[in-house]
């Protein structure tokens, strides 16, 4: 079971990764690599995929299959101390697991956990939308429907 989470987890952020490096905002896309954060104690935040535009603002994107609520969590919280964050992209994977994430709960996480989480002295998401798609078992057995969707979910157009 472990084994058949990994690769399709890799699966889905190897489709991201392609789109990532397609879109024309992109001038650097790194996958499972440390992005650098605002304060200087926190050393390593590694999520699934971040891109830097042209402008500097850094976009993150975590595959959430199989994850921990806990592990959801803290990526909700590690990506608001990414500075200049302009968008979060949460990819839930939704098959037969014990707890399969849905784009509903997935956005219940993030309104509840967003809501205290303080950047400056302001609200870290006050500002920055997020974009949640949610990938189904058929998506993960072609690809090419699997980033179409992601395409259009989370507005690579």
């Amino acid at each position: 079971m472990l084994k058949m989470v990994r690769r399709e987890h890799k699966l889905v952020v190897k489709a991201l990764r392609e789109l990532a490096k397609a879109y024309g905002d992109y001038g650097r896309v790194k996958m499972s690599k440390p992005v650098e954060m605002q304060y200087s104690k926190v050393k390593i935040f590694k999520p699934d995929l971040w891109a830097k535009t042209k402008r500097g603002e850094i976009d993150v994107y975590e595959v959430w299959y199989g994850e921990s609520v806990d592990a959801a969590v803290a990526d909700i919280f590690w990506s608001a101390l990414v500075p200049n964050i302009r968008y979060l992209s949460i990819v839930c994977v939704n098959k037969f697991y014990s707890d399969p994430w849905t784009k509903e709960y997935a956005r219940e996480l993030f309104s509840t956990v967003s809501r205290h989480v303080y950047k400056d002295n302001k609200s870290a998401y006050n500002y920055m939308p997020t974009y949640i798609a949610e990938v189904t078992q058929e998506e993960l057995k072609d690809y090419s429907r699997l980033k179409k969707h992601l395409e259009k979910e989370l507005e690579f157009e």
